[in-house]
């Protein structure tokens, strides 16, 4: 399930649901302009496969069914389970498919016959921070602003799809 959502074409799917009770494929056709309807397909299917989506209602419209989708349930709320549960292997089981996921989607982009990181705004970095926990919460909070405005921006004929990740974690300073 982790898999799917990090899956930036799928979270776009569930970030729109989260944001809209219902959508039907033709809605989400809007949302993720970039895949085939073929593409959508499979992805809607291994999302209610995987219970991350469900079908909230059918209805026929000449000879086919359009079906309407919901969220099965918050994927936050599972993924806040797991964490507050505090089970190290599980916990280590969603940061490994998240830095996989990263490092799948940056070979990938190196295996394209052209690609120039400057011009592709491509960056990596890690930021030493030394904060209080309010000073973090309140960064984070500046952030979480900040993306939701772009995340609520409609794509455009000339937008690509990027991918912004974030980890964030206390270290052990060495003497």
């Amino acid at each position: 399930m982790v898999k799917e959502l990090l899956d930036p074409t799928n979270m776009k799917i569930v970030m729109y649901l989260m944001n809209n009770e219902y959508a039907t494929k033709k809605d989400l056709e809007k949302v993720v302009r970039d895949i085939s309807q073929a593409s959508l397909y499979r992805r809607l299917k291994s999302l209610v496969k995987n219970q991350i989506l469900e079908i909230y209602s059918k209805e026929q419209k000449r000879g086919t069914y359009e079906k309407t989708y919901t969220l099965k349930y918050n994927p936050n709320d599972r993924l806040g389970k797991v964490v507050e549960n505090g089970n190290p292997k599980e916990i280590y089981e969603i940061f490994y498919t998240f830095i996989m996921a990263q490092l799948i989607d940056f070979d990938n982009y190196l295996k394209k016959e052209k690609f120039n990181l400057k011009e592709d705004r491509v960056g990596f970095r890690s930021f030493p921070l030394t904060l209080t926990d309010i000073e973090c919460d309140e960064m984070n909070k500046e952030i979480a602003t900040i993306l939701k405005k772009y995340m609520d921006i409609n794509p455009k004929k000339n937008s690509r799809l990027r991918k912004l990740s974030i980890t964030s974690l206390p270290i052990e300073e060495e003497n």
